[in-house]
């Protein structure tokens, strides 16, 4: 939590009395600032790692949730605010209430101001967790996750997915202004998969329609991809300085990540080590 924040201060008095607690996954104790009653009902969190690399993000507050404690429910991205807190009002502590004013009257100073990093984006591999999720059922929570076309054609039917999918996995992709996967049939006419240095190649020596829609597709000419090169030579030279990124954007990208791993993704390699028992 940081108290230190904007939306801590004002223009409502905000008490920031906190309560010890064990954390039920870590089981350390915490702090814990408390901003309704207690209910069975989940509210909303994102992952962390979907925001800690963006500039266009705060993240504000963690929380202990039905995801465990890696999720965080307060987050500024551009100009939208997550408020990820299920308590209506009439269960919601004064400093909880206090909070909520301050954040609306935070976020509005944002107005206009649009995100210009797509961070977090879903990996072409989720569509076999998606169809194996016992909460993702029916057409209307399955359009949630796949293109259009794909729920026009398949449906409520996660089996017709998984056939239909399965051979082409290698040309899914998610659109920029898009959640969804969908399947790149430029890619898949070019015979390569969307992250592979074949397509571009491909895409490199042709001057069909359908070589600029993958060029600009994959390798769009802003501050976060290098200069795009002009031949498959260019590209071939410069290969082992670039990486293809989905989280990103579907884009390929000449930095890696700023961020480095996450504490608990440490604690779980760490746990995971067997050492030999000392003499």
């Amino acid at each position: 939590m940081r108290f230190e924040h904007g939306v801590f201060q004002g223009p409502r008095l905000v008490d920031r009395t906190t309560e010890s607690k064990v954390d039920p996954y870590s089981q350390k104790r915490i702090d814990a600032w408390r901003v309704h009653a207690e209910m069975e009902g989940p509210g909303l969190v994102a992952a962390r790692r979907r925001f800690v690399d963006s500039p266009d993000s705060e993240i504000i507050a963690g929380g202990i949730n039905m995801k465990g404690d890696r999720g965080v429910p307060l987050v500024r991205e551009g100009h939208m605010f997550l408020w990820g807190f299920a308590g209506a009002p009439k269960i919601m502590t004064a400093p909880g209430k206090a909070l909520f004013v301050n954040a609306v009257n935070y976020i509005s100073k944002f107005d206009g101001q649009r995100p210009t990093r797509r961070v977090g984006v879903m990996g072409r591999h989720k569509w076999r967790e998606i169809l194996d999720s016992q909460y993702i059922e029916g057409a209307a929570k399955l359009a949630r996750y796949f293109s259009p076309e794909l729920v026009a054609a398949h449906g409520a039917d996660k089996d017709a997915y998984r056939k239909a999918l399965a051979p082409v996995e290698p040309y899914l992709f998610v659109p920029a202004g898009s959640k969804m996967l969908h399947v790149d049939a430029d890619a898949k006419a070019f015979g390569h998969g969307t992250g592979s240095l074949e397509l571009m190649r491909a895409a490199l020596n042709s001057e069909s329609d359908a070589a600029r829609r993958v060029l600009a597709r994959y390798w769009p000419e802003d501050e976060l991809c290098p200069a795009r090169p002009k031949s498959a030579v260019d590209l071939d030279a410069m290969a082992k300085d670039i990486f293809f990124s989905e989280s990103h954007g579907y884009r390929w990208i000449s930095n890696p990540p700023t961020a480095g791993p996450e504490a608990w993704e440490i604690e779980d390699v760490v746990g995971a080590m067997t050492l030999p028992t000392p003499t």
